[in-house]
């Protein structure tokens, strides 16, 4: 699937892979990433801290 098909026939399933991959990703760091990284700050609204 290349873009150029992203919006004929197979937008739906490319819009739902994209979607998917960018929540995926989203969901690894909350999952992933150490309460004592720098960035846990600023995902401390994503997953009920401060």
């Amino acid at each position: 699937m290349a873009l150029p098909e992203a919006f004929g026939e197979r937008g739906l399933a490319f819009a739902l892979c994209y979607v998917i991959m960018q929540v995926g990703r989203s969901a690894f760091v909350l999952l992933t990433l150490p309460s004592s990284s720098p960035l846990a700050a600023n995902t401390g609204v994503f997953s009920g801290g401060g």
